[in-house]
C-alpha cells in the first residue's frame, strides 16, 4: 500500500578481527558507513538510525525505514561488504508499518523485539481482540511512567519468523522498564508466545571511535 513503509532492524556483532584493526582503519570504515547513510537518506527519503547496543551479543543496531525494498537490500549488502569478516549480522528483522520514524523527533534509546501470538488469539472474534488491545494501549498511555514513549507496532506476517516487530523510542530506560512491568497485568499477555530477542540501543557512538 502507498502509505506503508518497510522496516528493517539489524543487530550487528563485531568480531575479534575488528578490534585488531588499527583505529584509523576502524574510523575510516565507520565514516564510510555514515556517508552512505547520508547518501541514502538524501536520495529517497529513507530514514536510517544507528545505535550502540546494550545487549551482550550485539554491538551495533541499525534501524532502516524505507518505502523501497531495493534500498533495504542494497544497504544490507553494503554493510556486509563494508565490515567483511570483522562483523556478523546476528539478527535481522523485517516488517511493514503504516508510519515511519519522525525526522524531527529522536529519543536517546531504541528498543526492538519480535512478537508472536498463539493461534487461539486469531480465533477470537475481532470485536473482542480490538477491546483487549484497546485496554492494553490505554494502560501504556495512562501510565505515570510514560514520558512520551513513541511506539511502532509493525507487522511481519509471512515475511519474518514472527508476526510483529515492536519498536519503541524512549527517553528513559528506567521509565520504560516500569511501563513494561505494569503491562504484565494486561489481559493480552495470555496469548503472547514470543517476545525475544530484545534489542536495546543507545544513541552513543563513542566506543566506535566516532567521538
Amino acid at each position: 500500500m502507498d502509505d506503508e513503509v518497510m522496516m528493517y532492524v539489524f543487530g550487528i556483532k563485531l568480531t575479534p578481527a575488528w578490534w585488531k584493526l588499527a583505529s584509523i582503519s576502524r574510523r575510516s570504515r565507520l565514516l564510510t558507513l555514515q556517508n552512505k547513510i547520508k547518501q541514502i537518506e538524501k536520495a529517497d527519503g529513507t530514514i536510517l538510525r544507528t545505535y550502540s547496543s546494550l545487549r551482550y551479543d550485539v554491538d551495533l543496531i541499525l534501524w532502516l525505514s524505507s518505502k523501497k525494498e531495493e534500498t533495504i537490500l542494497k544497504f544490507k549488502l553494503f554493510v556486509e561488504e563494508l565490515f567483511g569478516d570483522c562483523a556478523s549480522v546476528e539478527y535481522g528483522f523485517m516488517s511493514i508499518c503504516k508510519k515511519g520514524p519522525s525526522e524531527s523527533v529522536k529519543y536517546k534509546f531504541f528498543v526492538a523485539y519480535p512478537m508472536k501470538k498463539s493461534n487461539d488469539w486469531y480465533l477470537l472474534p475481532m470485536e473482542k481482540r480490538n477491546k483487549i488491545m484497546s485496554e492494553h494501549i490505554a494502560m501504556a498511555r495512562l501510565s505515570t511512567n510514560n514520558n512520551g514513549i513513541i511506539s511502532y507496532t509493525t507487522k511481519s506476517f509471512g515475511i519474518s519468523d514472527d508476526e510483529f516487530l515492536v519498536l519503541y523510542e524512549v527517553e528513559s530506560i528506567s521509565h520504560w522498564m516500569h511501563v513494561v512491568e505494569e503491562l504484565r497485568q494486561s489481559e493480552s499477555r495470555k496469548w503472547i508466545t514470543n517476545e525475544k530477542p530484545v534489542l536495546v540501543g543507545i544513541e552513543d557512538e563513542s566506543f566506535l571511535y566516532l567521538k
